[in-house]
């Protein structure tokens, strides 16, 4: 353990979690603002 690969691998999961956290939080994102912009009568 350690070392040049262990390195990558630690990259690659956090890659891989930032990834899985960025398109989370935007379909939250758009389910909340197509709920509120049609409410306003668009």
């Amino acid at each position: 353990r350690g070392g040049p690969k262990g390195v990558g691998d630690a990259v690659n999961q956090s890659v891989v979690i930032t990834f899985m956290l960025l398109f989370f939080v935007n379909m939250v994102l758009t389910a909340i603002y197509l709920q509120i912009v049609p409410a306003k009568g668009g």
